[in-house]
């Protein structure tokens, strides 16, 4: 399963772009990201850009390897209480320099990210911080986008499905009335791996999901009679069949058989009984 294997780090994927709909927020799955990469050991950096803190960071802020960031409260630093945490400042400082340590960056929504940064400022951090991956030390970014809220031809959005490495899309489906999982992964080589997930909260507002078996069964097609198609006659009768069997084409080879000469008497022949060849003086 590509999702889970994203989830628990065999793939591996610089850049993970959680795209949502109103039906489902994609803070879910970032949610099991979140949980995921803690329980590894990773570093998981949240920045909170849509919501000052959530609920669910009452869970992980026991782990040692959890920093919550508020970006929500006075961005621009209006009220002059204290510094505005900074998206680029952060990563140059706020990153773990271990050996054989994982940085996660968690953004909740880049739709409020890009009101406090351009996307230019944005992309040159992107580039700085995978450049500096190596075996010993890896950085990761995961991100939610709310598309719903975008046009569909609007650049950033082109942007983001360009630079990101694997895309988790939820989406309604109207026709199997449930929501669904389309996760996309890009491998190093070139290939695209794709898989379709059932999703739905449990009890406790949880997400869970499983493989969804997308089978259509095949509606009989109709076969189309070209005689009722048109007003000419294309069809043979037994009659006509008959007689095209019997034409002798050029192409077939016939039995030869020895040639016969039949002579039918008539009435009115003349016959000779002499022998013509008494009359010769020999």
């Amino acid at each position: 399963m590509i999702l889970k294997q994203l989830l628990n780090g065999r793939q591996h994927s610089d850049f993970i772009l959680i795209k949502d709909n109103l039906s489902i927020s994609g803070l879910k799955v970032l949610k099991l990201f979140i949980e995921d990469n803690l329980t590894q050991g990773n570093n998981v950096l949240f920045f909170m850009y849509e919501h000052p803190s959530y609920e669910f960071n009452k869970e992980f802020l026991p782990y040692k390897n959890f920093t919550p960031y508020n970006c929500f409260d006075d961005p621009w630093n209006w009220l002059g209480d204290s510094e505005p945490n900074k998206f680029e400042k952060i990563l140059e400082s706020g990153l773990s320099n271990d050996e054989n340590s994982v940085n996660v960056i968690v953004i909740d929504s880049l739709v409020y990210l890009l009101l406090q940064l351009d996307m230019y400022t944005f992309c040159h951090s992107y580039k700085e911080l995978f450049e500096s991956n190596s075996k010993a030390n890896r950085n990761q970014i995961i991100a939610v986008l709310h598309t719903y809220s975008l046009q569909e031809d609007n650049v950033e959005l082109r942007q983001f499905n360009c630079m990101a490495k694997s895309v988790i899309t939820l989406e309604r489906s109207a026709k199997e009335n449930l929501n669904l999982i389309i996760a996309e992964h890009r491998k190093p080589s070139g290939k695209i791996l794709k898989e379709e997930y059932s999703c739905w909260l449990d009890s406790k507002g949880n997400l869970s999901y499983e493989t969804f078996n997308n089978q259509l069964k095949e509606e009989p097609v109709a076969e189309t009679n070209p005689m009722e198609l048109t007003t000419f006659k294309l069809s043979l009768e037994d009659r006509e069949k008959e007689s095209r069997s019997r034409v002798i084409l050029p192409y077939v080879k016939t039995e030869e058989k020895p040639g016969r000469i039949i002579y039918v008497p008539d009435a009115n022949d003349d016959w000779d009984d002499e022998d013509p060849d008494d009359d010769l003086d020999i």
